[in-house]
């Protein structure tokens, strides 16, 4: 499980470009700077909230930066992300410049505004794994993308395709040759075309291991040094 998790690691942070998580560390230290310098000047603690903007900021320059993703996934991720932050920096201007520190209605809405906006863009970005995903696969990347994402309640969308898809595809058999996952079966690779079971040499069924006859033309099988 812990080289699973490592690996998982792997590939997000290689499908991430140097660039954007250059710009993600420098935009995300320098608003979480202001933040805490603003704060301890002014001495109030509520500017301390602009640390939550400065890590959405961080993650909105990340999520342009996924190099795996397709661009509409990740261009709105990143555009609600960077909007909701933006507005609730001017919650909190708004708030510190009118010296209205009692009254956080503002801050609270925009608050929730910028969790529900990051929310969206996390699904979106879910959306967008599961395209590519259903892509590489040979289904219908746009159908399951849009059941991901229309079907948020609970993440139900995402759960069914993992359950339909994902889970159902790991207990299948690998080609040996471009490692994509085989129907069960089937004695050609969908994708490349290589020999992945027994075949009767003239039907081209697949055959049964240990048979000595085909079960569809009832022709002779080759068998086996091992038979």
């Amino acid at each position: 499980m812990v080289d699973g998790n490592l690996q998982l690691t792997k590939n997000v942070g290689t499908s991430i470009a140097p660039g954007a998580r250059t710009a993600a560390i420098i935009a995300g230290v320098v608003a979480a700077a202001a933040a805490v310098t603003l704060a301890a000047r002014q001495n109030q603690p509520m500017l301390l909230l602009g640390l939550i903007p400065a890590a959405t900021i961080a993650g909105a320059i990340l999520a342009f930066g996924l190099r795996r993703w397709p661009m509409w996934s990740r261009a709105v991720a990143g555009i609600l992300t960077l909007s909701s932050s933006a507005l609730f920096l001017a919650a909190i201007a708004t708030s510190w410049l009118g010296n209205d520190f009692s009254g956080l209605d503002p801050v609270v809405a925009m608050g929730a505004a910028l969790g529900s906006s990051v929310g969206a863009g996390l699904l979106f970005l879910a959306g967008g794994w599961v395209y590519r995903d259903a892509q590489r696969r040979g289904l219908n990347a746009g159908a399951w993308a849009t059941v991901s994402i229309l079907v948020f309640p609970y993440l139900i969308g995402l759960i069914a395709y993992l359950a339909a898809v994902v889970l159902r595809d790991q207990k299948a058999a690998a080609c040996g040759g471009c490692g994509a996952r085989l129907p069960q079966g089937a004695a050609y690779c969908i994708r490349c075309g290589r020999q992945a079971a027994g075949a009767c040499p003239g039907c081209r069924a697949p055959s049964l291991a240990g048979a000595a006859f085909c079960a569809r033309c009832g022709g002779a099988l080759a068998r086996s040094p091992a038979s």
